[in-house]
């Protein structure tokens, strides 16, 4: 008896499948569209670190005593580790040798996309100790040829555009756009 309870409700919702069809085609559409041309790709690292005590072993009995009582403060160590890891020098360094401080984006037809790491098809070096760099500059990479490539970019209004070898600095050429 219960079988065609099941049944009957089983078909009520079979004579409406194209509309559940429709409706899967839609979503599936909908969470393509958004992911391809809306979502921002973010990304979560996780990792842990050992500090190692160079204190361990050594000592006797008494101290240790002594530090369990809250006498002597036993995680300096640690606590000296965490602020050189937090220095900004510390940080500066490695997003300089990453090269993290620069952007880089792909054109897209209706959003751009940006890459970095194995993704980036170039490799830009910036002289971190120039006293006039400019930030925030954008600068269009265009692909020539195997051996040649393009830079463009706009200053005060002001288009430039200079072709170049792969492997030369072009310092003073961009140098150039600035001043």
């Amino acid at each position: 008896m219960e079988q065609t309870n099941i049944t009957k409700h089983i078909s009520k919702y079979l004579k409406k499948w194209p509309l559940f069809a429709i409706g899967l085609v839609t979503c599936l559409a909908a969470v393509f569209l958004y992911l391809r041309y809306k979502a921002e790709t973010q990304y979560e690292i996780t990792s842990t670190l050992l500090v190692k005590n160079q204190d361990a072993g050594q000592g006797s009995v008494k101290s240790q005593n002594i530090k369990d009582l809250g006498l002597i403060k036993s995680n300096t160590n640690v606590e000296d580790e965490i602020g050189i890891l937090r220095s900004t020098g510390l940080m500066e360094k490695v997003i300089t040798d990453r090269s993290l401080n620069i952007n880089y984006y792909i054109e897209g037809k209706v959003r751009d996309v940006e890459i970095y790491g194995e993704d980036v098809p170039i490799e830009i070096l910036v002289d971190e100790t120039a006293t006039d760099l400019v930030y925030d500059l954008p600068i269009y990479i265009t692909f020539i040829n195997d051996t040649e490539y393009e830079l463009e970019t706009t200053v005060k209004n002001e288009s430039y555009k200079t072709q170049h070898t792969y492997g030369r600095s072009c310092y003073r050429t961009l140098w150039n756009f600035y001043h």
